[in-house]
């Protein structure tokens, strides 16, 4: 998950172009894999702000018609994404959320001070935790 930012909003700035092109990245085979076909090259992707946080809409044209009641995107995508900057428990395809089970887990981690860094998700000091406990869990 990363922070809202309002360059967010502008397709031609430098953070819509990085954080798209990281979505996209993840996200397009995963989408080819379920439909079998290959989507057109530009899906119509926006962002949003989802309670501070980056909330993100990808829309995918297809070349030849695909069955719109085909189940299971969501959790295609949801098994096959695995990079932390998605936050997949709240992934959504064609209207069907995907069915994951979600665990609340409390760590005691030694040699770690807090601070009060850690509890700014914007911080340089939370991402570098976020992703090293990521690396861990998987």
């Amino acid at each position: 998950m990363r922070p809202f930012l309002s360059q967010f909003l502008v397709p031609g700035s430098d953070h819509f172009a990085l954080l798209a092109g990281q979505i996209l990245q993840q996200v397009t085979p995963a989408v080819s894999g379920v439909y079998k076909a290959p989507p057109q090259d530009r899906p119509l992707l926006l962002f949003g702000d989802a309670d501070w946080w980056v909330g993100v809409y990808v829309e995918y044209k297809f070349r030849t018609p695909i069955p719109a009641h085909l189940q299971g995107l969501a959790n295609h995508l949801a098994q096959n994404i695995t990079d932390p900057t998605l936050q997949k428990f709240s992934l959504m395809a064609n209207g069907e959320k995907a069915e994951l089970a979600l665990y609340e887990i409390q760590l005691q981690i030694l040699g770690q001070p807090f601070t009060k860094a850690l509890m700014d998700r914007t911080s340089p000091e939370f991402w570098e935790l976020q992703g090293q406990l990521t690396r861990w869990v998987k």
